[in-house]
């Protein structure tokens, strides 16, 4: 007779695991839906694109130039820096050939380089989406704080690298003047 004692259906513990993969699945699942629902909110769209290799290389470059890290070409990708690196080259190129060259029509904002111009940016473009739709500058600024966007960093006031813990309307309406953001972008990148 075969002594089976070796097999086992399931312990305790295998149970303990399942539940914690479970529960960390969850959260993670609820994680990603929260943040969507942020980004769509402020006006940022998912996109998937498909990029050939020396097109990827050229990126991989821009991506270290500007992050300061490795871009993970073959695997897992840091979306939200990458997302940052793509917004840059449209908007370098935007300026460089439709603005300059073919008298474009959008905003001419300068292309944020590096990460702290590229916040700045970004809180530009959750302001602006926000206000073409239609919400006043104090409504604007309850969302970005409840919403827990950054308020803009003071060093673009004075040169100090603390946060504001709320934002002010003050702030909204300087991140809609472009000729203000464009002084405070060209400002953070030449730290």
């Amino acid at each position: 007779m075969a002594n089976n004692s070796n097999k086992t259906e399931g312990t305790a513990d295998d149970t303990v695991l399942l539940d914690f993969y479970n529960i960390k699945r969850q959260r993670d699942a609820a994680n990603k839906a929260r943040k969507e629902k942020k980004y769509t909110d402020a006006g940022f769209s998912r996109t998937k694109i498909y990029l050939g290799k020396d097109t990827y290389e050229k990126l991989a470059a821009i991506f270290e130039d500007q992050r300061g890290g490795v871009l993970n070409i073959g695997g897992r990708k840091d979306i939200d820096s990458l997302s940052r690196v793509v917004s840059y080259c449209i908007n370098k190129v935007y300026k460089e050939v439709h603005i300059k060259k073919k008298g474009g029509q959008l905003a001419d904002v300068t292309p944020a380089f590096n990460a702290k111009s590229q916040e700045l940016y970004d809180l530009y473009q959750a302001v602006s989406f926000m206000h073409s739709k239609g919400l006043s500058i104090a409504k604007i600024r309850m969302k970005m704080h409840t919403d827990g966007y950054p308020a803009p960093n003071t060093f673009t006031l004075n040169g100090s690298g603390n946060r504001l813990s709320v934002w002010t309307e003050q702030q909204v309406r300087d991140l809609l003047d472009l000729e203000i953001l464009n002084q405070d972008i060209d400002d953070l990148q030449k730290r």
